[in-house]
């Protein structure tokens, strides 16, 4: 189970959501601390963490994404 979640994470997915191209279940408040509640840690957005990929790379996470274009880099990628 993953334990760690970038902040950028919920933001993409509030981004995502409000132009509806993701549908949720639940609120994103609501998504978001069922996750702290289950053990998730929100990890805070530095500068050094502005593009996933660095902060992939940095923190040892999986991206879950489908752009194929981030096979380009060393991370592991998962939803294709």
């Amino acid at each position: 189970m993953w334990t760690r979640s970038s902040a950028a994470s919920v933001w993409e997915i509030a981004v995502k959501a409000s132009l509806g191209k993701l549908t949720l279940a639940t609120t994103l408040e609501q998504l978001v601390r069922g996750g702290i509640e289950r053990g998730v840690r929100l990890l805070d957005v530095t500068a050094g963490h502005a593009y996933r990929v660095e902060q992939a790379m940095h923190e040892g996470m999986v991206i879950v994404s489908r752009d194929g274009q981030l096979d380009e880099y060393p991370v592991t990628r998962i939803w294709r």
